[in-house]
């Protein structure tokens, strides 16, 4: 996999993580046809063979979302929004998993990434890659560590991989591994039920729901 952040590279099959577009976009203008940004990188995506990626604001009447938006093959295939954040955007309240060559990729923008439910979440909806728009480094690394995914961090024009093997290039990275370093851990709070519903009163506070310890 070839991840760009510069359209120089041509017609070879590649990932490419554009700039944040400068202006807001309107949902409402893109349905009635007024305005064609989605019709246009979906046109780049079919045409340079591209997985295309542009981090957006998008609004829809009196709302405001910090988005990406994903297109492949000349089709759209969705939108992601930011779902934490301050008062400056309107925030989704829902997950998406994008399934896309590379396989499926589920999306964290800004402060979501600080928020490890989040990349949970998206581990759970079976999200192989995670792709991190801003927010904390080490946090969207630990994401991809703890969920055992292949994360892509991209921040400045800048692009990290995490828990994966790749090669630098001069615009971009090439991942070579097909899947994870690290296997996707085995032990998601597995004792909770069990621990909520033992025969004694008292809890040992050495006991931990998040790790592999089971009760006795």
């Amino acid at each position: 996999m070839q991840i760009f952040t510069q359209l120089k590279a041509g017609t070879h099959s590649c990932f490419y993580i554009a700039p944040t577009y400068p202006d807001v976009i309107s949902l409402e203008d893109e349905l009635k046809g007024t305005s064609h940004i989605f019709k246009s990188i979906c046109h780049i995506s079919k045409q340079k063979n591209l997985l295309y990626t542009l981090p957006c604001h998008l609004k829809l009447g009196d709302k405001l979302f910090n988005s990406v938006v994903l297109a492949e093959n000349g089709k759209l295939i969705g939108t992601s929004d930011m779902t934490h954040g301050d008062n400056k955007y309107s925030l989704s309240s829902s997950f998406v998993i994008h399934d896309t060559r590379y396989g499926k990729i589920g999306v964290l923008i800004d402060d979501d990434v600080s928020y490890f439910e989040c990349g949970r979440i998206l581990s759970l909806m079976g999200a192989e890659i995670l792709l991190c728009i801003g927010g904390n480094r080490r946090m969207a690394h630990s994401q991809c560590v703890s969920n055992g995914m292949i994360g892509i961090y991209y921040h400045g024009g800048k692009i990290s991989v995490y828990n994966a093997l790749y090669t630098k290039l001069d615009n971009g990275v090439h991942i070579s591994s097909i899947s994870p370093l690290l296997p996707a851990p085995t032990h998601r709070r597995p004792s909770l039920y069990s621990i909520l519903t033992l025969d004694k009163e008292n809890i040992p506070t050495t006991m931990s729901i998040y790790g592999p310890t089971k009760p006795r």
